[in-house]
């Protein structure tokens, strides 16, 4: 859901061409899933859209690539940081305040 958002919203401030490319990645993902029903009907009420979404499991090589990463929750951060800990300094909490 974060991905089809963050999309979105720079698609809105930004040109197609950009070079912005936003990765969705789970540090508890199974590869392949699609999202839920829910899930797609929330994010299409807010004006993006999940069809075609399939899940990745997060990996070192994803992490080497990115140049910031949001986490949902601290222990999506932790686990984040586990899988590369030079990555740190790039990881932040979606909502700072932990809620």
């Amino acid at each position: 859901m974060a991905e089809a958002i963050a999309r979105r919203k720079v698609d809105e401030r930004r040109p197609a061409d950009s070079g912005v490319e936003i990765l969705s990645a789970g540090a508890f993902a199974s590869v392949g899933s699609p999202a839920s029903p829910e899930a797609v009907r929330a994010v299409e009420s807010l004006g993006a859209t999940l069809r075609g979404h399939a899940s990745q499991p997060l990996t070192r090589e994803l992490l080497q690539r990115a140049d910031i990463v949001f986490a949902l929750t601290r222990a999506h951060a932790d686990a984040i940081t586990r899988v590369d800990p030079t990555a740190a300094d790039r990881v932040y909490l979606l909502d700072p305040r932990g809620a």
